[in-house]
């Protein structure tokens, strides 16, 4: 099974003199299309942390069943990532993973970090590490903090979490999170079983969200 949970916001950004509010459900010029996505996976807006918080909290959830389940981000470039890794260690007490594409180590470190124990680190940051050959069967979940939007690098990096173990559930759900871009809504339903939930602005509480596992929230099937 798979899931895609897409999270709205209210966003704000400034070009020059000129502020912009607007949540995805607002229509705009492509340039402020862009700038709207990029505005979402900024460490320093409502957005992202909100995505991280509630990842990890299903994470957390899941592992109660998949002991060594683990949780992917995407992010743009070394910058990026770094700033998403305090962030995230912030938020779960522990210092994620990180993998970049222009590392001489980068895939002997996912190697190292895809045969974790339960007691390994639970979070793995990437940039452009999503190609077929990156094997993580234990990723059950990934945050989309990228800007990202073709349909080879959406399905590429999809692909890394709905691999499975014969050990694991056969329910076992992945789920993706990302901003609930129309751009990567589409590319989502272009997925095989796709499901949306959909998560507005006034959204669910996170415990009662966890709750539920799947988030006590709107369901949509494409």
């Amino acid at each position: 099974p798979l899931a895609f949970r897409l999270l709205d916001a209210t966003l704000r950004w400034r070009v020059d003199d000129q502020q912009t509010i607007a949540a995805f459900a607002d229509e705009l010029d492509p340039q402020a299309d862009a700038r709207r996505l990029r505005t979402a996976i900024d460490p320093g807006t409502p957005l992202l942390p909100q995505m991280l918080c509630d990842a990890d909290a299903l994470l957390l959830k899941a592992r109660t069943v998949v002991a060594d389940a683990a949780g992917l981000v995407l992010c743009d470039d070394r910058a990026h990532a770094r700033a998403v890794g305090s962030l995230l260690r912030t938020i779960t007490g522990e210092k994620p993973v990180t993998v970049l594409s222009d590392e001489a180590a980068a895939h002997t470190r996912i190697d190292r970090f895809a045969h974790g124990t339960a007691d390994a680190p639970r979070w793995l940051i990437a940039v452009n590490m999503v190609s077929e050959g990156v094997d993580v069967p234990r990723l059950l979940l990934a945050v989309y903090a990228t800007v990202k939007r073709t349909d080879l690098f959406f399905r590429q990096a999809v692909g890394r979490i709905v691999r499975r173990r014969s050990e694991d559930p056969a329910d076992t759900l992945a789920t993706v999170f990302m901003p609930a871009d129309a751009t990567l809504k589409q590319l989502a339903e272009r997925v095989p079983g796709f499901t949306a939930i959909v998560v507005p602005r006034a959204r669910v509480s996170v415990s009662d969200a966890v709750a539920t596992y799947l988030f006590n929230s709107q369901l949509v099937s494409i």
